[in-house]
């Protein structure tokens, strides 16, 4: 099943499990059977190669929010390699619009707080991407925490349908509005200028406008508009 068909519950249900694979892997590193938790047959850090193979990504930060570990598919998410994120600050995958936020999250990871949340990163060549983030605190014997483990998923293809069905949803209300005001005999001007301001609006674009084609067809009246200055 592709990402923008699964819903959120299924996104979630599915970081759930990879979230129990990575504990359940990380106990079998120092309970397992082998020298530091190997199973025979398997070699040294299997449990490693295990993660690296996830379609998920798996991200670590310490209490600084640099990168300690990421697997594979989170380098792949970012644009990255996973050499390149490797001592690289989280932040230098936000936007700085979402600096403050960002922070406030690995402040509430560093309390022990964990959290599930949709947000949007920035990959390595500034394109958006948004994700699906399950995080929660790694602390150390004294129960002190250490670090931060994020379970990762791509959701901008979902993020894309969403808008675009939003922007179609807020088209078809407008295009209702403007129906039922042009019925009401409304003064032929007013509905114009009524027309390309709500246009612009809704494609959200900076100038729109209705032009009339004078006789001779060489030449076009401005008859009404939006961004143009007053008086054209």
């Amino acid at each position: 099943m592709r990402d923008r068909e699964k819903t959120k519950d299924q996104l979630v249900s599915e970081l759930a499990a990879l979230r129990q694979k990575v504990s359940e892997l990380e106990a079998s590193e120092t309970t397992g059977p082998g020298v530091d938790g190997d199973i025979p047959g398997l070699g040294e850090g299997w449990y490693r190669r295990v993660i690296d193979a996830s379609y998920e990504g798996v991200w670590v930060i310490d209490t600084e929010g640099k990168t300690e570990y990421a697997n594979r598919r989170m380098a792949e998410m970012l644009g990255c390699t996973t050499e390149e994120m490797i001592g690289r600050s989280a932040f230098d995958f936000v936007y700085e619009a979402d600096l403050a936020d960002g922070e406030r999250k690995l402040e509430r990871g560093k309390r022990g707080i964990g959290e599930l949340a949709e947000f949007r990163q920035r990959r390595k060549d500034g394109s958006e991407l948004w994700v699906l983030s399950s995080t929660s605190p790694i602390q150390d014997e004294s129960g002190e925490t250490i670090g931060v483990l994020a379970m990762v998923t791509d959701i901008t293809e979902r993020k894309r349908a969403e808008k675009e069905i939003e922007t179609r949803t807020r088209q078809q209300a407008v295009a209702a509005r403007f129906g039922y005001r042009a019925l009401s005999g409304m003064d032929l001007q007013a509905l114009m200028n009524e027309a390309v301001t709500l246009v612009a609006e809704t494609l959200e674009v900076e100038y729109g406008k209705v032009v009339e084609l004078l006789p001779g067809g060489d030449e076009l009246l401005l008859r009404a508009g939006v961004g143009y200055e007053e008086g054209l």
